[in-house]
């Protein structure tokens, strides 16, 4: 999910709140703060790389528009699933690059108009928190990377997928919230709480597919991302 619609009919930085340019300012540092301390510096499996890459940008391309009428624009997609499979076969660094990539897609791709680089800027930064986040959650409720066994995967991804969900949601609502004058609580319970299913099938289906990955069943990871596809056309 990204944040295409910082609230405004007006899409420039000035229009913005003070409270919401600080919002906005705080999240964007934090995030390519976040982004350059865990960038990896080296790249083992480079086919795999560029592949999870062209993946994420390709589910993140296929959006929906939420139906938020004062959001002027928020999206939805299914590229978390990539996001998932990049974090259980590479890594939080390489999870986090690639996330980026595909939040900027879903920003730049056939947009309803075309915004301001602060908003897609604040999206990929969002990105970036919500990869790393989800990562160091996984990690330290022992998860593994390139898993083989999906059983032992349960609890680390259920608070992978938690966390994704929390952070992701959270930022955005943030600034819708800001913007508009609601309350945090009051935007995210009443506008993107009932996302929460699509993350979770999207989250299962990339988690899955990344351990037929590590198992080298490449093929029989094609399948199991069916359901993204099929989540995407159900929105």
């Amino acid at each position: 999910m990204t944040a295409e619609g910082i609230v405004s009919t007006d899409l420039t930085w000035a229009s913005l709140s003070a409270r919401t340019r600080i919002y906005v300012t705080v999240v964007t540092a934090a995030g390519l703060s976040a982004f350059a301390g865990f960038l990896p510096h080296r790249f083992p499996e480079p086919i795999l790389f560029v592949v999870l890459i062209a993946l994420t940008c390709l589910t993140s391309a296929w959006k929906v528009n939420l139906p938020i009428p004062l959001a002027s624009g928020a999206t939805l997609s299914a590229w978390y699933a990539a996001n998932l499979m990049a974090l259980l076969l590479l890594g939080p660094g390489h999870a986090v690059v690639i996330g980026m990539a595909g939040a900027w897609t879903q920003c730049t791709y056939k947009a309803k108009q075309r915004y301001p680089l602060y908003r897609t800027v604040f999206s990929v930064a969002a990105e970036a928190l919500t990869m790393i986040a989800s990562g160091v959650v996984y990690v330290w409720l022992g998860g593994q990377i390139r898993p083989v066994a999906s059983l032992e995967l349960a609890g680390p991804l259920v608070g992978a997928i938690a966390t994704y969900f929390l952070v992701n949601t959270g930022l955005v609502a943030g600034a819708i919230a800001l913007s508009t004058g609601q309350g945090v609580m009051k935007v995210w319970r009443d506008d993107f709480l009932w996302s929460a299913a699509s993350f979770m099938v999207a989250g299962t289906a990339g988690a899955i597919a990344a351990v037929i990955v590590a198992r080298g069943e490449h093929w029989g990871a094609m399948l199991m991302v069916a359901p993204v596809p099929l989540t995407y056309r159900t929105y």
